[in-house]
This record gives C-alpha cells, structure tokens and sequence, in this order.
C-alpha cells in the first residue's frame, strides 16, 4: 500500500440477475426494479463503501475503473429471449434514471472520484446494455442512463482536489 495511490474497483449493479437460476425472465418490469432498488443497487453500494473503507485505512484514492448496470444473460441466459425483452425494457425505462441518480450519490458521498462508465455508446444485444446512449446524438429523454450521467456531472462538478 506504501507505493499505490488508489484502489479502483468495478462496483456493477445486479449481475447476478443474468443466472438462469435466478428466475428473471419470470419477472415483470416492476418487479426487476423492485429487485434493483431492494437489492441490486444495495450490493453495489455495499462493494463501494467496503472498498472506501480500505481506501480511508490506508489513505487511497478510490477510482471505478468501469461500472453501471450489469443486465446481460450469461452461463447460455444470453439466449433467453423473455430475459433479453425484459431488460432492454428496462434499460430505457425511466425509472432507470432514479436508480443511477441513487448509484452515483451514494458512490459520491463514499469519497469516490473518478468514476468510469462503461460504455459510451452501444446498442442494446443479447450480450448486454451497456451504453448510456444507443447512438450517436441521443436525445435527452430517450436513454435514462445518459440523462442521470450528464444530471449528475453537472450537479456535482469535480468534488476532490
């Protein structure tokens, strides 16, 4: 730790919903961002605040060298067709918006400070949603992770020294 400037972690939200076993593709739109808000987003928040802790321990920097959501079927799910429906839903849905309002608040008040999103642009596909806009020149309006990204950068200009 003597000779490291900062620890960087990828703090995904709710990966573990694109297992087969977790049953999933049997849920409802609602019920996936119950399931986000309940638990999803609380496991990302539980990762930041105990990778913030090691970081004041051992006075770090704590950077996210990647993250946002993490719905994407893997282990054969990518192939689940009722999965891949319910989550590009999802993705555009605008209660996506609160939810990375909350992620990005919370990733703040734990002393993070850079935060990479991962990606910029990328179409919604059976291997995941990963972009905060589809294209470029999205709308404002039409993709809820972009518009929770540029609310919270402007906001919250640069905080650390």
């Amino acid at each position: 730790y003597k000779h490291t400037d900062a620890i960087a972690l990828a703090p995904y939200i709710s990966g573990y919903l694109g297992d087969a076993a977790r049953g999933a593709d049997k849920m409802s739109v609602a019920q996936l961002f119950s399931e986000l808000r309940l638990n999803g987003i609380q496991e990302a928040i539980r990762w930041i605040q105990d990778h913030a802790k090691v970081a004041k321990k051992y006075d770090l920097d704590m950077l996210a060298y990647e993250g946002g959501h993490h719905l994407a079927g893997h282990g054969g799910s990518e192939n689940n067709e009722k999965l891949n429906e319910l989550f590009d839903k999802a993705d555009k849905n605008p209660q996506m918006r609160t939810r990375y309002a909350r992620y990005f608040s919370e990733w703040k008040k734990a002393g993070g400070k850079t935060f990479v999103y991962y990606a910029s642009l990328s179409r919604q596909s059976k291997w995941g949603r990963w972009g905060i806009a589809y294209r470029l020149n999205t709308p404002p309006g039409e993709s809820p992770k972009l518009d929770a990204v540029l609310e919270f950068s402007r906001d919250n200009p640069r905080w650390w020294d």
